[in-house]
């Protein structure tokens, strides 16, 4: 690795530190496996490959980052590797908290080297992990038999969180005090692993911003369906599981990022039912990893009771609306939110517009989820980062993000009190109320009534 300076703070960084054997060959659309041991001396100092994705994974990378310099991402299908953070603290002293960052990107982008750990390791002396999985076909490909059945993104998030309880207390890390967090795709994968018996152990507390399991596009329903629109793409129709997924596994990896790109993922298509759009390849109910519809399993307790911090970041995902609600209920939508809009005050328009997709994703699912778990930057800026590091690394530590010199943030229980973290940190209760009532509604009415009741 190497070793910078953040203030007095001396950090070690190791860069592309495998946690897995290269899911190359039959390791495609396989369990990833433990990496192969190394003789001497490992060279820890080059950015690892992100996994690869959709062609805007560079611009996703570029919007997200939190490096002073960007430096431009490579993409390789021999993607499976960490990337860590930890502050130099001597021998005799206790080893210090783990958190591990899950990133987001609708299970279609996404990369470790995206984001830089230093500052938040040395300011609150935690060790920072950033891990990173295969993604689009590579990562959730299923034909719903045993020939391809598993979620492997989420397998390679488990193996990762497997080798940091194997090896992080060598970088100084508590593999006892492990918190997961994540943004988006990260924050539902980690609302799914709590809800995964392989998951359990693998860490002690977590976090989600912006995204749940109950987020629609975090299970893919049809996932057959799904599998053979891309064998058609690839040339690898056939009637065979076993035949198809054989022929992609042969495929280059360039070959399959086109056949993902022919897919046409996240584009919206008003000339189609939503219904019929297949949006992303995400993770499946496959009965082991996922072992039930997340609802189901949230409604049965059957998920894990370690503290769990959620909220949504705002503005996110604003083209996602198509994908929540059915075209008969978008008068019912419209009446809802737009009905005293003056047409000529466009930013009026604008601004209800942002609001019905933000509450009818990433709030609603938000809200729902916590329902269960119950029982360059201006000085502002700057001071609301640093607020929000200090709430993450409390919580990291103790389980509790209050430490008597933060606005206090509340237990979310039937009070529903939530606190808005902004340049003003204020408490609030029953987020949007209203508007969710309308939401659960018009959710429940979509449901077939035997599972209404969840």
């Amino acid at each position: 690795g190497k070793q910078m300076h953040v203030g007095k703070t001396l950090i070690q960084v190791f860069l592309g530190v495998p946690f897995s054997r290269p899911p190359l060959g039959v390791l495609r659309f396989a369990p990833p496996e433990p990496p192969e041991p190394w003789k001497g001396i490992r060279d820890a100092t080059t950015y690892p490959p992100g996994c690869l994705q959709e062609s805007w994974g560079q611009l996703a990378s570029i919007y997200v980052s939190t490096r002073e310099r960007y430096k431009w991402l490579r993409f390789s299908e021999d993607c499976l590797y960490l990337n860590v953070y930890a502050p130099v603290r001597a021998p005799e002293n206790p080893q210090l908290p783990v958190m591990v960052w899950f990133p987001g990107g609708a299970f279609i982008v996404g990369a470790a080297s995206s984001y830089e750990g230093s500052d938040l390791a040395a300011r609150e002396k935690v060790v920072l992990v950033f891990l990173q999985h295969r993604l689009v076909i590579f990562g959730f490909l299923s034909t719903d038999d045993s020939h391809a059945r598993w979620n492997w993104g989420l397998l390679d998030q488990m193996a990762a969180l497997r080798w940091v309880q194997e090896n992080i207390a060598a970088f100084g890390g508590d593999p006892g005090n492990v918190t997961l967090f994540g943004q988006s795709a990260g924050a539902m994968s980690i609302s799914g692993l709590m809800m995964s018996p392989l998951a359990s152990g693998l860490f002690h507390r977590a976090i989600s911003q912006s995204g749940t399991a109950l987020f629609r596009l975090f299970i893919t329903r049809n996932p057959l369906k799904v599998a053979k629109k891309v064998a058609h793409l690839a040339g690898c129709n056939h009637n065979s599981t076993q035949i198809l997924v054989n022929c992609l596994r042969a495929l280059s990896g360039a070959k399959v990022m086109r056949v993902s790109n022919e897919m046409r993922f996240l584009q919206l298509n008003f000339q189609r039912d939503p219904e019929e759009i297949i949006w992303s390849m995400s993770p499946v109910v496959d009965g082991v990893v996922i072992p039930d519809d997340p609802l189901v399993l949230l409604t049965q307790g059957q998920v894990s009771s370690v503290p769990y911090l959620l909220g949504v970041n705002n503005l996110e995902f604003n083209w996602l609306l198509p994908y929540n609600i059915t075209k008969e209920q978008v008068p019912l939508v419209v009446e809802e939110y737009l009905d005293n809009v003056n047409e000529h005050d466009w930013k009026m328009l604008r601004n209800r517009m942002m609001d019905i997709v933000q509450d009818a994703t990433f709030v609603y699912a938000t809200l729902q989820t916590a329902h269960y778990h119950r029982g360059l930057s201006t000085g502002k800026e700057k001071a609301l980062s640093l607020r929000m590091m200090k709430y993450w690394a409390n919580f990291a530590r103790t389980g509790n993000p209050n430490d008597g010199n933060l606005p206090c943030w509340p237990r979310y229980d039937k009070d529903e009190k939530y606190l808005q973290l902004d340049f003003t940190t204020r408490v609030g209760m029953k987020l949007k109320e209203k508007k969710m009532a309308f939401w659960m509604s018009l959710y429940q009415s979509q449901r077939p009534e035997k599972q209404r009741q969840f």
